[in-house]
């Protein structure tokens, strides 16, 4: 799966559980002046909210996939040969 496609899918799942909690708590009134300044206030809070989570979401996939990898480069070895430290030394040589 795409990167940016697991972030839509934890958006998606995001905005699932803010309905749910709106449900149970209730939406808290919008200051508007009439209704082109509420679709408006709507609008912007709405793309502001999904472009957010978005970038957010799609850095925590990032780093997730940079620890992986991370992970996956720091297997352990049976190579006598493998150097044990930075300087190169091997355990033989001491």
């Amino acid at each position: 799966m795409i990167c940016r496609d697991r972030v839509a899918v934890y958006v998606v799942i995001f905005f699932v559980l803010w309905g749910i909690l709106e449900l149970v708590f209730g939406n808290p009134p919008i200051p508007t002046r009439g209704m082109w300044a509420l679709g408006l206030y709507t609008l912007v809070t709405w793309t502001l909210n999904v472009a957010t989570l978005f970038l957010t979401l799609f850095v925590a996939d990032a780093i997730y996939l940079c620890w992986r990898v991370i992970k996956a480069l720091r297997k352990e070895t049976d190579d006598p040969h493998m150097p044990t430290t930075v300087t190169g030394r091997s355990a033989d040589r001491r």
